[in-house]
């Protein structure tokens, strides 16, 4: 009988030894699920795509070949099985939450420096400089009772802002000794101001954050 999960641990570490072939040391990854924001980075920072398509089947990779810095866009799936592909590697991840109390409002840029799980475990992170720090809790981005209670469980837990991948990232950084920074933009308040509610006012602020983020994420990294 076929073993796929001992199919799947072996393809990962071809895929981690290639990483290494390929850039050498690698010194910095930047994971976002945000196409525009890859993009954007790309284009940005000098990136170049050394990588083969089809080899990492679960995200699109480019790489600043003089700074060992990887660029990746999960494909299809969480970044969480992104960060599986480090080890011992500092990651940035950015992305977009919604805002649990009045700390944090809409088109707001924060960091985090505690994502707590849901046997409320904390898991540290390395929190940027110069941004309002916050805890993070995991919430699904849907409507209905099962967002509802996430949300609920994550006021009982003091988070400050709820997204759907932090907190799986920060665990499957802990488990491979990857330190891990993030860097969200609030572009809803679950339960009062959802995404698609938010006025003119609100979005010309988002966008205008999403391209201050991308300012800081290049001047942080590159």
């Amino acid at each position: 009988m076929i073993n796929y999960a001992d199919i799947n641990i072996e393809i990962k570490q071809w895929q981690r030894l290639f990483l290494g072939r390929t850039i050498g040391d690698i010194s910095f990854a930047v994971v976002t699920p945000l196409y525009h924001a890859y993009r954007d980075l790309y284009l940005r920072s000098g990136c170049v795509k050394d990588y083969v398509d089809g080899f990492y089947y679960n995200a699109d990779i480019v790489n600043h070949r003089e700074r060992g810095i990887l660029i990746c866009l999960p494909q299809g799936v969480a970044s969480q099985d992104v960060m599986y592909l480090f080890r011992s590697t500092p990651i940035l991840f950015f992305g977009f939450a919604g805002g649990m109390n009045s700390s944090v409002k809409i088109g707001d840029i924060v960091t985090v420096n505690e994502a707590i799980t849901d046997t409320s475990n904390l898991l540290r992170l390395s929190p940027l400089s110069n941004l309002p720090v916050v805890r993070g809790a995991y919430s699904p981005c849907f409507l209905g009772k099962p967002a509802a209670l996430c949300q609920n469980a994550a006021l009982e837990k003091q988070a400050d802002v709820v997204d759907m991948e932090l907190v799986s990232c920060a665990e499957a950084c802990a488990e491979n000794g990857n330190s891990l920074q993030a860097l969200l933009i609030i572009t809803d308040l679950p339960g009062k101001t959802e995404a698609w509610m938010c006025t003119e006012i609100e979005q010309r602020k988002i966008a205008e954050a999403f391209q201050k983020a991308l300012g800081i994420i290049v001047k942080e990294v590159f």
